[in-house]
């Protein structure tokens, strides 16, 4: 959608208007990420002319509650139950694991679908949607891993039918969250692998920079990186170590022209 950009809009009115529209703290380095790219007329269907409605709306299935984007606000919902698990299972502080958890929710949900409950990547024969972009085969694993790790939970949770596993595009923020917290927490059989959630509700940085590579974008490309890299930034160690993560995975599957492409990717940065 090509629009016209008053350049008269000062930042401070683009954040606000993003705040007053979508209710995300977040849109305020959302803004001045898109700020630097203003001109006369772009091309950008996520910045847009005041005078004009927004082309996308929170769903109604999402709701935006004091300022936050309702990932798990009720006790009792699947997301809050099974962190409260893995929480007693690793003696870790329950509140301190919710907030944990809910500030990473988002750094995903802005990585993967800058804040939108639903849409697709737009590949041709991709089957990836959603707000954290995920595909029909990460979706049945979910389904899997919930019914392994969580068998309590199912009857509360129908939309993670292990056989019939409810469409992406026909969940909601709340649903998408809990299958995709099912699948981090669940993910692998490794020690390794499954230390990583628990780490992140405790606050461990690195953990939680990692697990998105380990666990959620196993071969991101480029772009994928230097924008987890920007939305999640950590000191250049941990980059180091999420570029032998990635190595060592594509070295395992002799996939020798992935591995100097990541090196040359995280060089980059």
């Amino acid at each position: 959608m090509k629009i016209k950009i008053n350049k008269k809009l000062l930042l401070e009115d683009w954040m606000q208007y993003m705040m007053d529209h979508y209710g995300e703290p977040g849109a305020e380095e959302y803004a001045k990420v898109h700020s630097q790219s203003l001109d006369d007329n772009i091309q950008d269907e996520h910045i847009l002319d005041k005078t004009e409605k927004p082309d996308f709306k929170p769903s109604p299935d999402a709701p935006v509650l004091k300022g936050k984007y309702n990932y798990f606000d009720d006790p009792e919902h699947t997301s809050m139950r099974m962190i409260r698990k893995v929480a007693d299972k690793h003696h870790i502080n329950y509140d301190k694991a919710i907030d944990n958890a809910h500030k990473y929710m988002k750094k995903l949900h802005h990585q993967e679908n800058d804040y939108k409950v639903h849409g697709s990547n737009h590949v041709k024969g991709s089957t990836i949607e959603g707000a954290y972009q995920t595909s029909k085969k990460t979706l049945e694993s979910a389904a899997k891993r919930f019914v392994r790790g969580y068998p309590e939970l199912t009857m509360d949770a129908p939309y993670l039918n292990i056989n019939h596993p409810l469409p992406v595009k026909d969940m909601n923020l709340q649903q998408q969250t809990a299958m995709t917290i099912a699948n981090l927490s669940q993910h692998g059989n490794s020690t390794n692998h499954l230390q990583h959630f628990p780490k992140m509700l405790e606050g461990n940085k690195q953990a939680a920079h990692e697990m998105y590579y380990l666990d959620h974008h196993t071969k991101p490309d480029l772009k994928t990186i230097q924008r987890w890299e920007r939305i999640d930034p950590v000191p250049d160690h941990y980059n180091h170590r999420a570029e032998k993560i990635l190595m060592k995975r594509a070295l395992k599957n002799n996939d020798y022209n992935y591995a100097r492409y990541i090196k040359n990717a995280f060089a980059s940065i």
